[in-house]
């Protein structure tokens, strides 16, 4: 038996027993670009509202931590009608999972509407635990502490986390005004439910009884 499309699941990325139920956090203080300063979502958020700060030679990235309570697929978008807006997913050591800039080569978008715009999409299987996620304009890298590039907003899906570890986040330049941008969190789960181990001794059992019960029965 399976149960997919878990509505509860479904409701938040960031769900735990402690948090409030499907809601929306605004970035009012800066979130940073390394793990360190990186903004932690409470329990319960499924979108933020942010803002990308402008200025001249400006390179932003927002970066957020939160927390899965249960083995998921998680669809994480970043929509935006004032910036090329890229994604960039990494796991609780900063290494990097996924990245993601519209269309690109050998990367299967969520949907066709983030194909046809300047919107990113990311769709990932995760086991529970804790990650981080990096909104940010065009050209998003990680790099790690000697500088390297470690993820790009063109290198997909990983087939493994990267090796290297995240030490801060950098997005193309950001001329002018600040931006703003919406960032969304859909989890949805295709759990297999088992039957416990007893259960299939207990159903063996009761046929057996059954056909001994009948045995007696044609004896009389």
């Amino acid at each position: 038996m399976k149960f997919k499309g878990i509505a509860a699941l479904a409701a938040a990325a960031t769900v735990s027993s402690a948090g409030a139920w499907a809601t929306t956090y605004t970035e009012t203080v800066d979130a940073g670009n390394t793990l360190a300063s990186s903004i932690t979502l409470p329990g319960g958020t499924t979108s933020v509202e942010g803002k990308l700060e402008g200025g001249g030679d400006n390179q932003p990235a927002d970066l957020y931590k939160f927390t899965l309570d249960a083995d998921s697929r998680l669809t994480i978008r970043l929509l935006s009608s004032a910036f090329d807006a890229n994604l960039l997913l990494f796991n609780s050591l900063g290494q990097g999972l996924a990245g993601n800039d519209d269309t690109i080569p050998g990367f299967t978008p969520c949907d066709t509407a983030s194909s046809a715009s300047l919107d990113s999409c990311i769709s990932i299987d995760l086991l529970a635990g804790d990650y981080f996620v990096a909104a940010s304009i065009n050209n998003a890298y990680g790099y790690d502490a000697d500088g390297r590039i470690m993820l790009g907003n063109d290198n997909g899906i990983l087939p493994t986390p990267s090796l290297q570890v995240l030490s801060y986040v950098l997005g193309g330049t950001l001329y002018g005004a600040d931006r703003d941008y919406t960032l969304t969190f859909i989890a949805t789960g295709d759990s297999e439910v088992p039957l416990p181990a007893a259960l299939p001794m207990f159903a063996s059992a009761l046929a057996g009884g059954t056909f001994l019960r009948r045995r007696k029965g044609a004896k009389a």
